[in-house]
């Protein structure tokens, strides 16, 4: 048995029709040897799982994905990314990799997941504060917003379907929020951090 660290959302609501309540084949295993800085990731939609990452660490992609990778997230090569992971979710079976670049106000981040084939699933990519409707941020206001952390829009395999926004409330706590383009809230989740046993 290894205790990892477990980063959960815990969604308000369903976000895929298709929700399990198990979690995917060959999860547990590869939890056992994820690395021990960055762990395993759950999405949850009240007591229903719909999503689940695994981080899989430096040298865990081919050559032809790494490709694609480059293109989407570039940098100094894959393995230098901050996380990358084997992700299933309501996208879709793949490989998540995000980037930052930067630090402190300058700070980006881009993700990317792609499937086996190298299909693009989605992407994501940081924006300034300036290049989003005030829609998006008043849809997040009923929160109770008090330091927004993160800023993002989201694209699926072919184009922009809603922004991303990480932000704290004033009692500390941690959220997702998602809202249409046009700022309309799909959803809210809590990220929580905690810990699993996996044997």
């Amino acid at each position: 048995m290894r205790t990892v660290s477990l980063v959960a959302l815990l969604s308000c609501t369903v976000l895929c029709a298709c929700a399990a309540t198990t979690l995917p084949p060959g999860f547990a295993r590869l939890a056992l040897t994820a690395p021990e800085d960055q762990g395993v990731r759950l999405q949850l939609a009240g007591d229903t799982i719909v999503g689940a990452t695994v981080a899989l660490g430096p040298g865990a992609l081919d050559a032809r994905l790494r490709v694609v990778v480059d293109a989407v997230v570039p940098g100094t090569g894959v393995d230098n990314a901050t996380f990358i992971g084997r992700e299933w979710g309501p996208r879709g079976e793949g490989y998540r990799v995000e980037r930052t670049y930067g630090t402190g106000v300058a700070q980006q981040f881009r993700s990317v997941l792609v499937d086996r084939d190298g299909t693009v699933l989605e992407r994501t990519h940081t924006l300034a504060l300036a290049e989003v409707p005030p829609a998006v941020l008043a849809a997040a206001a009923p929160i109770g917003v008090h330091d927004l952390q993160r800023l993002e829009i989201v694209s699926g395999p072919a184009v922009e379907e809603c922004y991303r926004l990480l932000l704290h409330d004033r009692a500390g706590r941690v959220f997702v929020v998602e809202t249409s383009l046009q700022g309309v809230l799909l959803r809210s989740s809590r990220l929580l951090v905690a810990t699993v046993a996996v044997r």
